[in-house]
């Protein structure tokens, strides 16, 4: 019997897993410097290999760094100006470029490693630096501060150089500096309080400033003290001006003047209508003078006391003294026996009133009883007009006009002749006083009430009175 053969089963071997370990690539540039760090490998082998090292290796900003002067013990140089130097390190890519600026200005940027800059502003600078590499990492901005003086302190007072004795004047002053700050301002009095002013003669006051610089000014203060620095009162007498501003009479005028010292002169002097001056220098003697010439006349006057101090005054004064004048336009009808002007009863006459005023002028001119001129000649008989003239100072002169009235010619000439007499007269009439027939009163002289009477030779020479004129008021 054959015994079977057993055939060895096959097995399957179980899968090997072999694992993997993740390492941390570490950049060329770091592991140099630590290398170089460590003392390991001298630095000199090293730099060429962190010089080929990828960029993209490195993560890490670069770091700037500003040098500067040891400031003075105030914080606050005082030269022409500040050196400042910035430097930057990069242990990866290296520095790209450093930048800076100065008080948030536009910024500045050099490719290197290391810059030199000065600075020159007066006052408080803020240099804000940063650097980048050649990665493109940028370092975070960071600042410092320079402070800067080169200017002493001012000083300002505040205060007269001439004062009175015994007058309570106060004496102020500021001290104030640009770039850095007033650490002291003195003087031996206080601020805002009065000078000493008990004393005659010349006086000084010194007032010093100090800044955080250490810079120092002194201002001295020179004032004087006198006996007497008020002017004295000085006025004029006169009568009070009329609400027309012209005075009607001559004055009589004063120069009026005080003081508690005493008074050293008085003057005074005139300019327009007349011209003349005064002085008088004692103090007991009066100061007047007469004012009497008509027109526009400006007075000076001023008065000095015992210590020389002055005082001035001016006032205007307006004179008129002498009354208008009035005259009579027109062309003089017929004359009547003797020869007071006489009208046909119905004529048609006009005369007017001519005024004139030579110094404050013609205010009113006219004719009281027909303002507009028409001579009445309605009633037979003998009648009167009022012509006046008043000026502007107030003056008033008022003449009268007598004149007849007698009956026309029968067969009625009286109608026509009327108006041919009125038309005639009216156009002489419009003429400019002087021409024939105009007949004038004036106050400026009492006896001249005789006008310029021309009528074909007639009369020369006679009074007003036998024209029919007559002055029946001046003012």
């Amino acid at each position: 019997m054959t015994n079977p053969t057993t055939t060895p089963a096959r097995t399957t071997p179980a899968p090997t897993t072999t694992a993997r370990r993740r390492t941390r690539r570490t950049p060329v540039a770091a592991l140099a410097s630590g290398l170089a760090a460590s003392g390991l490998v001298a630095s000199a082998v090293l730099a060429p290999i962190a010089a080929s090292a990828d960029p993209g290796d490195d993560t890490t900003a670069p770091i700037s760094t500003v040098h500067r002067g040891t400031p003075p013990a105030s914080g606050w140089y005082t030269s022409a100006s500040v050196p400042a130097r910035i430097t930057a390190s990069d242990a990866g890519a290296g520095v790209a470029s450093i930048s800076y600026a100065i008080n948030g200005g536009a910024p500045v940027t050099v490719a290197r490693d290391d810059v030199s800059i000065a600075l020159v502003d007066e006052g408080t600078t803020t240099l804000t630096v940063w650097a980048t590499d050649a990665a493109g990492n940028v370092e975070e901005p960071h600042d410092s501060v320079f402070r800067i003086d080169r200017s002493a302190p001012t000083v300002e007072v505040v205060a007269p150089t001439l004062v009175e004795r015994g007058a309570a004047v106060l004496f102020q002053y500021l001290c104030a500096d640009a770039a850095s700050y007033v650490v002291s301002c003195s003087a031996p009095i206080a601020a805002g309080t009065p000078l000493p002013t008990d004393e005659l003669g010349e006086h000084t006051i010194d007032v010093t400033a100090t800044d955080a610089a250490g810079f120092t000014t002194t201002t001295t203060h020179r004032y004087l003290v006198a006996p007497d620095l008020t002017a004295p009162e000085v006025s004029l007498a006169i009568a009070p001006t009329p609400a027309n501003g012209w005075h009607t009479m001559p004055l009589g005028i004063g120069i009026v003047a005080s003081d508690a010292s005493g008074i050293a002169s008085r003057h005074w002097w005139t300019d327009g209508a007349v011209s003349m001056n005064g002085d008088v220098t004692r103090e007991e003697e009066d100061a007047v003078f007469t004012l009497d010439f008509d027109g526009v006349t400006d007075i000076s006057f001023w008065a000095y006391d015992v210590h020389g101090n002055r005082s001035d005054g001016r006032h205007r004064v307006q004179l008129d003294t002498v009354a208008p004048t009035v005259a009579v336009g027109g062309a003089l009808p017929e004359l009547a026996a003797p020869a007071t002007p006489s009208y046909r009863q119905g004529e048609v006459a006009t005369i007017r009133a001519v005024c004139d005023d030579v110094t404050s002028g013609v205010a009113e001119c006219g004719i009281l009883e027909s303002p507009s001129g028409v001579v009445p000649t309605g009633a037979l008989g003998d009648h009167s007009l009022t012509l006046y003239a008043v000026d502007v100072a107030g003056h008033r002169t008022e003449l009268a006009y007598d004149y007849r009235v007698v009956a026309a010619p029968a067969g009625g000439g009286a109608t026509a002749g009327g108006q041919a007499g009125g038309q005639t007269r009216g156009q002489t009439g419009g003429q400019a006083g002087g021409q024939t027939g105009e007949l004038a009163a004036t106050g400026a002289d009492p006896g001249g009430l005789a006008g310029l009477v021309m009528l074909g030779g007639l009369l020369m020479g006679a009074g007003v009175a036998a024209l029919g004129l007559r002055r029946i008021a001046t003012s």
